[in-house]
C-alpha cells in the first residue's frame, strides 16, 4: 500500500499522515524526495528508520544548495550516508515505473 503526503518540517513524526494511519494501512516503506538534502531529507529518513520504516530516497528528487560548488558536495556525502546506514537509494525513473505496474488501485492517497 502506497501513501503520499506533504510535510513542510524537517520530521517524520509531524508528517501530514500519522503513524497510526501509515501502520494501519500496512505501509512499511516511505519514498522520500524533496529538500534540502542534508537537514529535511536525512532528518526525515532518520526519524522514520528509528520507527521501523524502510525508506527510499530519490537521488533525483532531492536537492541540496548548501556546498554544491564544492567538489565533494554535502548531497553526494549525505545519500552516501544515507545509504550505508538508513535507508535505500534510487532514481525517479524506477520510482515512476515501480508505481506505473502498482496502478491506481494500489495508491490509496493521490
Amino acid at each position: 500500500t502506497t501513501a503520499f503526503t506533504h510535510r513542510r518540517i524537517p520530521r517524520s513524526n509531524n508528517a501530514t499522515v500519522p503513524e497510526a494511519e501509515l501502520r494501519k494501512r500496512g505501509i512499511s516503506t516511505l519514498v522520500v524526495v524533496g529538500a534540502t538534502t542534508s537537514v529535511c531529507v536525512e532528518s526525515t529518513v532518520r526519524d522514520a528508520m528509528m520507527r521501523d520504516f524502510h525508506c527510499l530516497v530519490v537521488e533525483d528528487a532531492v536537492a541540496e544548495p548548501i556546498g554544491a560548488q564544492l567538489q565533494r558536495t554535502n548531497h553526494e556525502a549525505t545519500l552516501l550516508v544515507l545509504e550505508l546506514l538508513f535507508a535505500s537509494i534510487t532514481n525517479a525513473a524506477t520510482v515512476v515505473e515501480t508505481f506505473a505496474s502498482i496502478g491506481s488501485a494500489g495508491l490509496p492517497y493521490a
